[in-house]
């Protein structure tokens, strides 16, 4: 694969990018059955018309993005069509030997393809050199040609359609969804190719740790368990990248082998934003939700490797016995007033679905009576002795500190930036008829306020960005995270601005979440990262304004024109 880039160019390069896709792309029907990956873009123009969008968006010459140019430097102007797909596809490995890569794309005049190209055409077959490597080309019926350094395969190659059926079956439903929606799809043949990736995971791993400045050999038990179970258990792999005019999304498909255990952990969707919403609307960080109900979830990591050392075996069984109570929990690391240096997670809310709170409290307790005991940390978990009262009854109180470490003294002053000054969570909790909630601040406003979302008053999934953003993930989440980039930027950027002297930057009052989530349905999950447009305009502006700033001066706006307020951008659709 390494010498692809000269033997494709300047077409590779597109491969990087975007363009538009509304349905299946027909060109994946002519690709062959037995090939171990694949990329592929629906349409070229569409392409250019998305990342030229993109860079105008950054504050980027759009003009920049032009491939009537790459193909003119190529020399190939005129004989491709814009219009079309293109497509690379790998075969399998031979021999130990990886296949260089088949390029399959449209054209509008072969002859005019082969001259530019400097090449010859016999026996239906031309030859060319480019950028010194010999590559043969062949057209094929409709409009397209293939390209390859495998003289013999190229002209065997005929580009017959009726494969889709085949491709389809092993992406699975939930990858052909995902390579309908997308601008840009890679798919993986994992099946074929185990021992090649346990082989490279393994090489890679001893390579890492090598350069790991660590005092003694880690224990690797659980990342190869881990890594062999995703790979023994995996059939094929289908990745997606999609702009429009609200944002950017990149998707990734796992497709399991029927009847392993990952498809049955992925078997079902899951219900991570129901969880979310149990969170209250306040402004926050981040969150993250998890799906529990599935109890093969449960057996999975209950089969993992346990840790050499006794008292971290015995932590993960009680938190895995713990998990066994719950089928969901959420958390929300809501905004710390003084800010993100007094205490990343000191204003905490986390929310515990479950049949029987008071055994999940009773765990708590047992939990950090047991730290205690092994005097790894301080605390106490009193049972409805807290100041604060939700429906005239007594909140639980709690807390717990980590207790001085000569071996890693460190540890003391992390927990001060993640809990704050009191080293440790601490808060209070309450039990409903189906839930535990527990805060880590002492407030009572915070408690009544999560006691109203987990019982579905003003939940985090009534914010309307929060809920905007969450239309653009895949539904059915078992898992899901929303970081609010507002919130990080106004607690980083005046740290930033201490260190350069000063940080102007004019941005909206209000931006979107960026999200994460891993769906699962029909023995696969898809997990996507999503980012809006105004947030990548906004690090564009924030990019901008950092550099002004190193270089001793902000931008500022001209006399006639005053400075924009709100971000100055007109409002995209949706955010």
């Amino acid at each position: 694969m390494n010498r692809l880039s000269r033997l494709c160019a300047p077409a590779l390069s597109l491969l990087v990018l975007a363009g538009s896709a509304s349905a299946m792309p027909a060109i994946a029907d002519r690709l062959p059955t037995d090939i171990s990956a694949a990329i592929i873009i629906p349409s070229i123009d569409g392409l250019e018309k998305d990342v030229r969008s993109l860079a105008s968006l950054m504050g980027l010459p759009a003009e920049a993005v032009n491939i009537d140019q790459l193909l003119s430097m190529a020399g190939i102007e005129g004989a491709v069509s814009k219009q079309g797909p293109v497509a690379v596809f790998f075969g399998l490995p031979k021999g130990g030997v990886e296949d260089q890569g088949t390029l399959l794309f449209p054209v509008t005049n072969f002859d005019t393809l082969v001259k530019g190209l400097g090449g010859e055409v016999k026996d239906g077959v031309a030859s060319a050199n480019v950028q010194g490597t010999d590559v043969f080309i062949k057209q094929l019926d409709g409009g397209m040609a293939v390209m390859g350094a495998d003289g013999e395969f190229i002209k065997a190659f005929k580009g017959e359609t009726g494969k889709n059926a085949a491709h389809a079956k092993t992406i699975g439903p939930v990858g052909v969804k995902l390579a309908e929606s997308s601008d840009l799809i890679a798919i993986i043949n994992v099946a074929p190719m185990r021992a090649e990736l346990k082989d490279g995971f393994a090489s890679g791993l001893d390579m890492a740790l090598m350069q790991a400045p660590l005092p003694e050999p880690p224990d690797t038990a659980q990342i190869k368990f881990l890594a062999d179970s995703f790979i023994d258990q995996t059939r094929a792999m289908v990745f997606g990248l999609r702009l429009d005019e609200m944002g950017v999304s990149l998707d990734m498909v796992t497709a399991f082998e029927e009847g392993s255990r990952m498809a049955a952990i992925a078997a079902k969707p899951g219900r991570a934003h129901e969880l979310t919403g149990k969170l209250p609307n306040d402004r926050f960080v981040a969150s993250f939700a998890l799906d529990l109900a599935n109890p093969e979830l449960l057996k999975f990591l209950r089969e993992m490797p346990k840790p050499a050392g006794a008292e971290q075996a015995s932590m993960i069984s009680r938190t895995l016995d713990t998990y066994a109570k719950m089928s969901g929990v959420s958390f929300l690391a809501a905004r710390n007033p003084a800010g993100i240096t007094a205490g990343v997670l000191a204003r905490g809310v986390v929310y515990h679905e479950t049949k029987d709170p008071g055994a999940l409290a009773d765990d708590y307790k047992a939990t950090i009576d047991q730290l205690k005991t092994d005097k790894i940390a301080d605390g106490f978990y009193d049972r409805e002795k807290g100041p604060a009262e939700v429906n005239g009854k007594k909140a639980d109180a709690w807390s717990m500190r980590l207790l001085p470490n000569p071996d890693a003294p460190e540890m003391a002053q992390a927990m001060v930036y993640i809990y704050g000054l009191a080293g440790g969570p601490n808060g209070y909790s309450v039990r409903g008829e189906n839930f535990l909630v527990q805060t880590y601040a002492k407030s009572t406003e915070q408690l009544n306020a999560a006691v109203k979302a987990a019982n579905g008053e003003n939940g985090l999934t009534t914010d309307t960005f929060v809920k905007q953003v969450g239309e653009q993930l895949a539904p059915g989440r078992a898992a899901e995270i929303f970081i609010s980039t507002k919130t990080v930027i106004d607690s980083v950027l005046p740290l930033a601005g201490a260190f350069l002297g000063g940080v102007q930057v004019d941005l909206p009052e209000q931006l979107p979440p960026v999200a994460l989530g891993i769906s699962t349905d029909a023995g696969a999950a898809r997990s996507t990262v999503y980012v809006p447009n105004s947030v990548i305009k906004a690090f564009a502006d924030i990019a901008k304004a950092v550099q002004a700033a190193q270089a001793g001066g902000g931008e500022e706006p001209p006399a006639d024109e005053p400075a924009k307020k709100g971000g100055g951008e007109k409002k995209r659709p949706g955010f």
